[in-house]
């Protein structure tokens, strides 16, 4: 079963199993809450009830389960009509890409951000020089520039089926970092890159995005600064990774193969490759090289 987003096809099924909590028993008040947030920004859990209409104790429970997931995230603090400070919520990294699956969240993606612009722009991010706030900015400036509101539309919807037909884990998985776009998940953003260059590409209505023209942006002093650094951050981490997947899929298997070959149960295979492993797994790193 797929669904028409303006017009880009999303198949209900990837939804379901990159975004497990749209399709739980709890799935219809995760998106209410997710969509309110998205088109308000940070609210107090009263706010979320009062947009949606439903309990206070049933919205309350999900944005603490959104909450704990990390899918949202404390936001600060507003003082209410009691005089109180009572805590607001806004979207994580990983709540904004979950909410927009919901089509009036996507059609407004760039408001939607603007409106989490405070939760949005975490410490982790902060931490690798990425000031969110002041980036944001110039690349919505910049989008705009060069991009019709209809193709920025079709620039996220494509991005959107790219990380839901990549092989990035779920959102639930990512989240473990409390939905930060830390380093750790910065490779996987590369690899949905990847997967949603074809339909960035060719998009349906005959109008590709010119993707060239957007690399330059790295003419600006601060984009390009950000980029040096963690382009080269994210391809070490990457690189790794593929290091680690080698060893454990490839180099590992081939080796025991190799061992294991002409040997009779007599020769104690068992005792061969536990020596093996023993000593492989000691080794404190892996170096992918490439052989002439």
């Amino acid at each position: 079963m797929s669904k028409d987003i303006g017009q880009v096809h999303i198949s209900h099924e990837l939804v379901k199993q990159k975004i497990p909590i749209l399709s739980d028993r709890a799935s219809e008040n995760n998106r209410q809450v997710l969509m309110t947030i998205a088109l308000k920004g940070p609210l107090l859990k009263y706010d979320v009830r009062s947009e949606i209409g439903s309990e206070y104790s049933t919205i309350s429970r999900r944005i603490d389960d959104l909450l704990k997931k990390g899918y949202l995230v404390e936001a600060g603090t507003r003082i209410t009509q009691r005089g109180v400070p009572e805590t607001q919520y806004g979207l994580t990294w990983i709540g904004l890409v979950a909410s927009l699956a919901i089509d009036e969240v996507m059609k407004n993606a760039l408001e939607v951000m603007q409106k989490n612009l405070t939760s949005l722009n975490t410490k982790d991010l902060q931490d690798i020089g990425f000031n969110f706030v002041k980036i944001y900015a110039l690349v919505r400036e910049f989008f705009e520039s060069i991009l019709t509101t209809q193709q920025i539309e079709a620039f996220t919807k494509a991005l959107f089926k790219g990380y839901l037909n990549s092989p990035v884990p779920s959102l639930d998985h990512l989240a473990g970092a409390e939905g930060s776009l830390s380093i750790e998940n910065l490779s996987w953003v590369m690899i949905v890159l990847q997967s949603s260059w074809s339909e960035i590409s060719n998009l349906p209505d005959g109008q590709p995005i010119p993707v060239m023209d957007i690399i330059g942006l790295l003419d600006n002093p601060d984009i390009l600064s950000l980029t040096q650094s963690l382009l080269l951050q994210a391809s070490e981490r990457f690189k790794e990774g593929l290091e680690n997947q080698y060893r454990l899929l490839v180099h590992i298997p081939g080796e025991i193969g190799t061992i294991l070959q002409g040997l009779s149960p007599e020769d104690k295979p068992s005792q061969k490759v536990k020596e093996f492993l023993e000593n492989e797994l000691s080794r404190p790193s892996f170096s992918l090289e490439v052989k002439e």
